[in-house]
Protein backbone atom coordinates (compact mmCIF):
# COMPACT_ATOMS: atom_id res chain seq x y z
CA UNK A 1 0.00 0.00 0.00
CA UNK A 2 2.71 2.09 1.19
CA UNK A 3 4.39 1.97 -2.55
CA UNK A 4 1.26 2.34 -4.08
CA UNK A 5 0.21 5.74 -2.82
CA UNK A 6 4.02 6.57 -3.08
CA UNK A 7 4.08 6.09 -7.38
CA UNK A 8 0.07 7.58 -6.33
CA UNK A 9 1.81 10.90 -5.16
CA UNK A 10 4.30 11.29 -8.04
CA UNK A 11 1.19 12.04 -10.19
CA UNK A 12 -0.27 14.63 -8.10
CA UNK A 13 2.84 16.37 -8.42
CA UNK A 14 2.87 19.67 -10.65
CA UNK A 15 4.61 18.45 -13.96
CA UNK A 16 7.34 21.33 -13.70
CA UNK A 17 10.68 21.30 -15.54
CA UNK A 18 13.75 21.28 -13.40
CA UNK A 19 15.92 23.92 -15.69
CA UNK A 20 15.03 26.21 -18.06
CA UNK A 21 15.50 25.23 -21.86
CA UNK A 22 18.62 27.46 -21.97
CA UNK A 23 20.40 25.44 -18.84
CA UNK A 24 19.54 22.12 -20.37
CA UNK A 25 21.42 23.35 -24.06
CA UNK A 26 24.30 24.81 -22.19
CA UNK A 27 24.38 21.62 -20.42
CA UNK A 28 24.17 19.49 -23.60
CA UNK A 29 26.76 21.48 -25.28
CA UNK A 30 29.61 21.24 -22.34
CA UNK A 31 28.52 17.50 -22.27
CA UNK A 32 29.75 17.47 -25.78
CA UNK A 33 32.54 19.39 -25.64
CA UNK A 34 33.51 17.23 -22.86
CA UNK A 35 32.71 14.46 -24.59
CA UNK A 36 34.58 14.99 -27.51
CA UNK A 37 37.63 15.95 -24.96
CA UNK A 38 37.42 12.31 -23.58
CA UNK A 39 36.71 10.46 -26.27
CA UNK A 40 38.93 7.42 -26.91
CA UNK A 41 38.84 4.86 -29.92
CA UNK A 42 40.73 1.84 -29.49
CA UNK A 43 41.83 -0.10 -32.51
CA UNK A 44 42.38 -4.62 -32.56
CA UNK A 45 43.46 -6.37 -35.51
CA UNK A 46 41.33 -9.94 -35.03
CA UNK A 47 41.90 -12.34 -37.92
CA UNK A 48 39.24 -14.72 -38.99
CA UNK A 49 40.96 -17.27 -40.79
CA UNK A 50 42.59 -15.80 -43.65
CA UNK A 51 41.27 -12.64 -43.23
CA UNK A 52 42.20 -10.02 -41.38
CA UNK A 53 40.06 -7.02 -39.44
CA UNK A 54 40.85 -3.89 -37.97
CA UNK A 55 37.93 -3.66 -35.42
CA UNK A 56 37.49 0.22 -33.58
CA UNK A 57 35.85 0.28 -30.33
CA UNK A 58 34.80 3.63 -28.24
CA UNK A 59 35.62 3.57 -24.72
CA UNK A 60 31.56 4.12 -22.71
CA UNK A 61 31.78 7.41 -20.36
CA UNK A 62 29.41 7.46 -17.68
CA UNK A 63 26.96 10.13 -17.54
CA UNK A 64 28.77 11.88 -14.04
CA UNK A 65 31.95 12.16 -16.71
CA UNK A 66 30.15 13.98 -19.52
CA UNK A 67 27.69 16.35 -17.89
CA UNK A 68 28.17 19.58 -15.90
CA UNK A 69 28.73 19.25 -12.13
CA UNK A 70 25.85 22.01 -11.94
CA UNK A 71 23.46 20.42 -13.72
CA UNK A 72 23.82 17.44 -12.18
CA UNK A 73 22.88 18.92 -8.81
CA UNK A 74 20.14 20.93 -10.37
CA UNK A 75 18.62 17.63 -11.60
CA UNK A 76 19.61 16.02 -8.32
CA UNK A 77 18.32 18.31 -5.92
CA UNK A 78 14.68 18.29 -8.21
CA UNK A 79 14.83 14.53 -7.76
CA UNK A 80 15.14 14.48 -4.44
CA UNK A 81 12.52 16.66 -3.66
CA UNK A 82 10.25 14.88 -5.85
CA UNK A 83 10.86 11.64 -3.60
CA UNK A 84 10.34 13.23 -0.48
CA UNK A 85 6.96 14.71 -1.42
CA UNK A 86 6.09 11.34 -3.06
CA UNK A 87 6.62 9.99 -0.05
CA UNK A 88 5.09 12.52 1.88
CA UNK A 89 1.67 12.04 0.23
CA UNK A 90 1.97 8.60 0.63
CA UNK A 91 2.07 8.54 4.54
CA UNK A 92 -0.52 11.49 5.10
CA UNK A 93 -3.03 9.58 2.96
CA UNK A 94 -2.58 6.20 4.33
CA UNK A 95 -2.43 8.13 7.75
CA UNK A 96 -6.14 9.43 6.91
CA UNK A 97 -7.03 5.96 6.27
CA UNK A 98 -6.03 4.68 9.41
CA UNK A 99 -7.89 7.37 11.45
CA UNK A 100 -11.38 6.25 8.88
CA UNK A 101 -10.39 2.31 10.40
CA UNK A 102 -8.25 0.90 7.74
CA UNK A 103 -5.34 -1.01 8.71
CA UNK A 104 -2.88 -0.13 6.60
CA UNK A 105 -0.21 -0.07 8.42
CA UNK A 106 0.16 -3.50 9.58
Amino acid sequence: MLSLFHEIGHSKAPHIRPCTYTQTVKALFQSLKKFLKNLTLSKKTVSEGENIKTQYSLHSLESWEVLPEWYVEIISKFDAKSERDAWAYALKELRKLERDGFEVFA
